[in-house]
């Protein structure tokens, strides 16, 4: 299974594969991924990912006036997930720090790390000396991409919101910043895809989100992962030439929070998946961000990796009504371990706060049936 970060087109063409048991998310719209040298990605945006972006733009209508946007912003203003209390403590006292890549200052703050999903949040503006504009988002983007912070923005500058940051730097003679921070967490303990995204207050300050799905193998007290600041000038007369990018590189901790609880329910011997897999286990585990339903399968000799990501993303706790739990704070769906095939883990977090007695299950027996499966708690 490839663990690596993955360009925008290997992404799309992942995602019709694997997204078809998840919910909207309009985040991995707004993803910055750098290219295999390393380079920004600039290119003028189709009219479809402006519309997509757009309701991202929609559902940041709500951002309060000015200063500084977290996690908590983000996620409620974006989906309707409010982060626990629990967990936002966790992200308030985390140690922040400060990084200054050439004329632009990074606080690194908010982290947050379960073993299963790791966040970090980066606030991100110019130095007092400086006068430019700076973006987290593809410069051709308008200003007013985010709605009421930006479109307040665009009107500090004397633009309209529908001016796009590079028109902005040219009109009002200024250079432009592109920033961008990175997550990258140990190889080891890496699945799926990392997240990027970013969200501009209307006084300009960039706030940049990274979020790592983990296998759950990470032990100890501190779990160690690395942050890359990057950093480039917007070339105004060769837009083609985006090579001169200043981009430093640190160490950071995150405080590994242990589960408050775990538990496991009990599954029928032989209960297969589409005659190819066979479900094993099924367990909870509670977190300060959450509650994962961790699942483990054995393939069949015939069984392909393909099948599994076809019938596996189909197995899917559900409420007493028969719903979908809420996805959590690292806003995917299933997410497959197959490094140890024909052993196989898939990881769900929810916004559950409490474990329920009884877990309903879907099960697919074949391409077109699904059944359910009812376990309770293991005493």
């Amino acid at each position: 299974m490839n663990n690596k970060k993955k360009s925008q087109t290997e992404f799309a063409e992942s995602l019709d594969r694997r997204l078809s048991g998840l919910q909207g998310d309009p985040w991995l719209a707004q993803r910055i991924i750098a290219n295999e040298e390393g380079k920004p990605v600039v290119k003028k945006i189709s009219t479809s990912m402006v519309l997509v972006i757009a309701i991202l733009a929609v559902a940041a209508a709500a951002l309060a006036a000015g200063g500084y946007l977290g996690w908590f912003d983000f996620y409620s203003n974006n989906y309707g997930i409010q982060v626990s209390d629990t967990a936002q403590r966790i992200m308030n006292d985390s140690r922040k720090t400060e990084y200054t890549v050439g004329n632009v200052t990074f606080t690194v703050s908010e982290t947050y790390c379960d073993g299963y999903t790791a966040l970090a949040s980066t606030q991100i503006s110019l130095s007092d000396s400086t006068s430019a504009l700076i973006t987290g988002d593809d410069p051709y983007d308008f200003i007013g991409i985010n709605t009421e912070s930006g479109s307040e923005y665009a009107k500090k500058l004397g633009v309209t919101p529908d001016t796009s940051w590079v028109d902005a730097a040219k009109k009002l003679g200024l250079p432009l910043y592109i920033v961008r921070t990175s997550l990258t967490m140990p190889e080891e303990l890496r699945i799926g895809d990392d997240m990027e995204g970013s969200m501009t207050s209307d006084d300009g300050m960039i706030t940049y989100f990274c979020m790592s799905p983990l296998n759950g193998k990470a032990y100890g007290e501190i779990v160690s992962g690395r942050i890359e600041l990057s950093v480039w000038q917007f070339n105004m007369e060769n837009p083609d030439d985006q090579s001169k990018i200043a981009r430093e590189e640190f160490d950071i901790g995150f405080m590994l929070e242990a589960p408050i609880d775990t538990v496991e329910y009990a599954v029928p011997e032989n209960t297969m998946i589409g005659n190819l897999f066979t479900l094993e286990s099924i367990k909870g585990v509670w977190m300060p961000g959450g509650l994962y339903f961790v699942s483990s399968f054995t393939a069949e000799n015939e069984a392909t990796e393909d099948q599994a990501y076809e019938l596996l993303q189909a197995v899917i706790p559900l409420d007493g009504n028969g719903e979908e739990y809420r996805l959590g704070l690292n806003l995917t769906g299933n997410i497959l371990n197959l490094n140890s095939w024909p052993n196989i883990e898939m990881f769900r977090m929810t916004t559950l706060n409490e474990i329920p007695e009884t877990l309903i299950v879907s099960i697919p027996e074949t391409d077109a049936e699904v059944s359910t499966l009812s376990l309770e708690l293991m005493k």
